[in-house]
């Protein structure tokens, strides 16, 4: 009965988890992160970089490519300037497995051949929250995860009230438990009572009977 209590809240706890979003800064500082575990991590490639038509932007988890993409700007460029790029790779529910060292690299392709790499940043899994950060949770996230709350709240109230139900209309009543219908039952008489009763009425005359008989015998 106590895990069948639990599981809504214990399922709603995996949701929010699930649903929180922690973000690392891949940029030229390097950085130590902690991130819950069953959370999503969210790698932010930040990067200044030469203005570009074609550029290739690659996710690196110690030395493994772990995402490689091509982007094309199709805009106006000047070699000479710089431009703040920006580009994410997302890790959902992450494990201890993807703890370690992330980088990420930024390969200029046209009009020019550069590359700039970022500094390492070392990500931990941890089952605490990080102290002094919050989760980057949308509004609307938390729209959702309130209203699975109420809905799941309102199936527990409901599913405890059925039972209750059940059980009372399962259940007799203690009162009348033990009681059974009383019958109120004549004992039929015997067929020697009977014939003792009309000999008995035979042999017994009558008053007025007595009266005749004395009257006849005066008469006599």
């Amino acid at each position: 009965m106590e895990m069948w209590r639990k599981q809504p809240t214990l399922m709603l706890f995996a949701a929010a988890l699930a649903s929180a979003q922690y973000s690392v800064i891949l940029d030229q500082t390097p950085r130590q992160e902690y991130v819950p575990l069953g959370s999503s991590l969210i790698l932010r490639c930040r990067l200044m970089i030469p203005q570009y038509q074609k550029l290739r932007v690659t996710f690196y988890h110690y030395s493994k490519n772990i995402s490689d993409k091509v982007y094309n700007h199709s805009s106006n460029i000047s070699i000479t300037e710089k431009i703040a790029f920006e580009k994410t790779y997302t890790l959902s529910n992450v494990t201890y497995e993807d703890a370690g060292w992330y980088c990420c690299k930024v390969t200029t392709e046209i009009p020019s051949y550069k590359v700039v790499d970022s500094s390492r940043t070392q990500v931990n899994i941890t089952t605490e929250l990080p102290k002094g950060e919050a989760a980057s949770v949308p509004w609307w996230m938390w729209i959702i995860v309130g209203a699975s709350a109420f809905a799941l709240l309102l199936l527990l109230v409901i599913c405890i009230l059925l039972r209750r139900r059940c059980h009372k209309r399962r259940d007799p009543d203690p009162i009348y438990i033990n009681t059974r219908p009383m019958v109120n039952k004549q004992p039929s008489p015997r067929p020697d009572n009977l014939k003792a009763a009309v000999s008995q009425q035979l042999r017994t005359p009558s008053p007025g009977r007595r009266y005749e008989q004395s009257n006849r015998k005066h008469r006599r």
